[in-house]
């Protein structure tokens, strides 16, 4: 404790900073390091397209819209953790599921599933980023523009 300043130079005053000044030197050298490794990037764009294209990523999607079509949302978690495990059981993937066995977990709800899983795997991530849109914090669309654009601006 210390009440007030000292008149002259107290080198106790900078024991309390040394895990801040630690910190810094660490943040330096991972921003340099960093900024070696995005200069080197390159994008497999045929690897994005294979991890986005798992239908299993739209789970909770799934369970929004069946969440908005009426259902409770513990209902709605309940059916698509049933879903991804009878697909897994059955050796397939949730958007290969008949609208049969989604109407079979949830009846009435087979062409609210087919709304989320139906299209290419970029349509499906599209609007599933373009659903989020209206949650503050969520990813969406516009919201990454935005960020990649407030961030070009820094960087410029």
């Amino acid at each position: 404790m210390l009440k007030g300043l000292p008149l002259t130079y107290n080198r106790d005053l900078q024991e309390d900073k040394e895990c801040v000044f630690d910190a810094a030197d660490t943040v330096r050298a991972s921003l340099e390091v960093m900024a070696h490794a995005v200069a080197s990037l390159e994008v497999d764009a045929a690897a994005c397209l294979y991890a986005v294209s798992a239908p299993e990523l739209l789970a909770t999607d799934v369970a929004d819209a069946l969440v908005r079509a009426g259902l409770p949302f513990r209902k709605a978690h309940q059916v698509v953790g049933a879903a991804v495990r009878q697909a897994e059981e059955a050796g397939t993937r949730i958007d290969r599921l008949s609208r049969q066995a989604w109407e079979n977990l949830a009846p009435g709800m087979g062409r609210v599933v087919e709304e989320v899983l139906e299209g290419s795997p970029v349509a499906r991530l599209k609007r599933a980023l373009q659903a989020r849109g209206a949650v503050a914090g969520a990813p969406s669309l516009s919201g990454v523009q935005k960020e990649l654009k407030q961030w070009k601006k820094r960087v410029q």
